[in-house]
């Protein structure tokens, strides 16, 4: 065929160069096989359930955490609410010392008079 002549497509029953298909294998490689609908579900359906499955573990970990959580945090509020009544208790012990200590200090102060009072009449008396 000249190169400078075009191809021009066989004309109508002419036939076409045949095909091979062992030499389209060879070129290509085998035909692939498309799965079938049911097996792409069940694919679909095996991987979704796995993955329930795996979502289902994840939550129930979950559940126990938080439960630990919970539980903690109910034993340290306890923690908490035991030392603020031994606070409360310990504040309440330091205002009875206090007023103690200010009823003792009223008494040392009326006996220091009373003392001073004593020795003013004492020595009063000794000049007599």
């Amino acid at each position: 065929m000249n190169p400078n002549q075009s191809q021009q497509p066989p004309g109508p029953g002419v036939p076409l160069q045949s095909l091979d298909l062992d030499e389209l294998e060879n070129l290509f490689g085998p035909r692939a096989t498309l799965p079938s609908l049911s097996d792409i579900y069940t694919t679909r359906i095996n991987a979704l359930q796995a993955t329930n499955t795996n979502l289902r573990e994840e939550n129930n970990r979950l559940e126990t955490y938080a439960t630990e959580v919970n539980n903690k945090n109910h034993d340290l509020t306890v923690k908490v609410l035991e030392l603020e009544t031994q606070n409360l208790r310990v504040a309440f012990g330091a205002e009875i010392l206090k007023q103690l200590l200010g009823d003792l200090q009223e008494k040392l102060e009326k006996n220091a008079q009373d003392f001073e009072e004593l020795q003013k009449k004492s020595s009063t008396l000794g000049r007599i």
